[in-house]
């Protein structure tokens, strides 16, 4: 996405949301009075007449449930637009989790609101953290740097914690004194779950400058539960429980935004998960937990990714026949609309089959596409990803179309490369070709099960 794109979409989250307190507090006037009136005939009840003070009450109780249900649906109203002005792709993920937190924010405030009118407890510590949430998305909605949000990111040590600001209002601190937890928590998607598994790896998000080589963990629940779901609304959850008391742990603390339950991570890029795995347990789309083997994750994904492999395979075949499913992309091919990512020490990978793998050696590069027909935009591209089940889809697609289920991974270091992001979560490219030596591992996947793996590095 373009810059400025998302600058518009930040300005007009706000005029959506100056309108969403208009309604919600024209509702939560009405709803206070009713309140009101409805307690104060409770408190002269005695002078009514005894089937007047029943009619009249009942009649106040039902207006007050109509108003809360009322209520209800404006805050569903708020939530929505997380999701229609936020987007997965990590060159944003910043500007996502303000999103999240000021909508958040606005909502909570809102009902704090009420409570107060009505003289109901509520935090006023939070309700004050929510209006530094609401001043610090009002500054960057005026002066921000879209193109990378570290820049508008100020990193401070003090004694043992670094703080990480925005606008000189810290957002969040990493305590550096270690922390004694036995368990601890992770959740992630089904697809994600699965090459985890296979490939016995937790890899840290290292797109992120503040979260490199940190791998995050929870001591609850459903805070692991909710993780897992900003990747997907729509897959099953899977939750590893660890024993990570052998390990240094320590923690980071939100400063503004409230959790379920507190957050904790390990200094490392990779974790052999088979060292410290407890249980696995999983969220159906029903939210229903329960317990189950890794042999059971591989089988339900195994079932779920047929569907994934069918829409490669028809969007393969639609593309020879000339057709394109994203039209709307190839027309957007100016390489001015994409940003860049660092790419020092930037790992992606790209999955292809043995055939095509085979001329890679033979050549010493990686080649780009050179299939124009429909698709123009994916000309003279090579298409990477940090997300190596979204990886593996494409070696997936390329062995079902070969009639076979076997498959290569590489995993591909991109220092030096000009690197750009793709319109699509989790997607990336480079323009032309790719030296071998770039590649530091080969994963080789039959009846898409890990099989073995050659580090180069070694």
């Amino acid at each position: 996405m373009k810059n400025n794109n998302f600058k518009y979409e930040i300005n007009k989250l706000w005029e959506d949301a100056y309108n969403w307190i208009l309604m919600k507090h024209n509702a939560s006037e009405k709803y206070i009075n009713v309140v009101k009136y409805y307690e104060l005939t409770k408190s002269i009840g005695s002078v009514w007449n005894l089937g007047e003070y029943k009619k009249l009450t009942s009649q106040y109780e039902k207006t007050i449930l109509d108003y809360e249900e009322m209520l209800k649906k404006i805050d569903r109203i708020i939530l929505n637009y997380s999701k229609k002005y936020s987007h997965i792709d990590s060159e944003i993920f910043m500007y996502n989790w303000v999103i999240h937190a000021f909508v958040n924010a606005v909502m909570e405030n809102s009902n704090f609101y009420i409570d107060k009118q009505l003289n109901r407890n509520y935090s006023k510590e939070r309700e004050e953290k929510n209006k530094k949430m609401i001043c610090i998305f009002r500054e960057l909605m005026e002066d921000a740097d879209y193109s990378n949000f570290d820049n508008n990111l100020k990193v401070d040590r003090v004694d043992n914690k670094i703080i990480y600001s925005v606008k000189n209002i810290p957002l969040f601190s990493d305590i550096l004194t270690l922390q004694k937890k036995e368990e601890l928590w992770h959740g992630t998607t089904l697809f994600n779950a699965i090459s985890i598994i296979q490939m016995d790896l937790l890899k840290s998000s290292n797109n992120i400058s503040f979260n490199k080589n940190k791998i995050f963990f929870s001591d609850n629940v459903d805070d692991s539960i909710s993780y897992g779901k900003r990747w997907s609304k729509n897959s099953e959850i899977v939750l590893f429980k660890f024993d990570l008391s052998n390990l240094n742990i320590y923690k980071r603390e939100h400063t503004l935004v409230s959790r379920e339950g507190n957050l904790y991570f390990i200094e490392c890029d990779k974790l052999n998960i088979k060292d410290y795995l407890k249980e696995v347990y999983l969220v159906d789309l029903e939210g229903n937990v329960k317990k189950i083997s890794m042999e059971k994750v591989e089988e339900i994904a195994k079932l779920k990714n047929k569907d994934c492999i069918a829409a490669i395979m028809a969007e393969k075949m639609l593309k020879e026949k000339g057709i394109s499913l994203f039209h709307e992309f190839d027309k957007m091919s100016n390489i001015q609309n994409f940003n860049t990512i660092n790419s020092e020490n930037l790992r992606l990978y790209h999955s292809t089959s043995i055939e095509n793998y085979k001329k890679i050696l033979m050549d010493g590069i990686m080649k780009p596409c050179k299939i124009i027909k429909s698709d123009k935009f994916n000309y003279g591209k090579i298409f990477l990803s940090d997300d190596i089940n979204y990886a593996r889809n494409f070696g997936r697609g390329e062995s079902a179309i070969n009639k076979t289920n076997n498959y290569i991974m590489l995993e591909i270091d991109l220092t030096g490369y000009d690197v750009f992001v793709h319109y699509f979560p989790n997607e990336y490219f480079v323009i032309g070709d790719i030296k071998a030596d770039a590649i530091k591992k080969i994963y080789r996947f039959e009846n898409d099960k890990l099989i073995d793996t050659l580090d180069l590095e070694e």
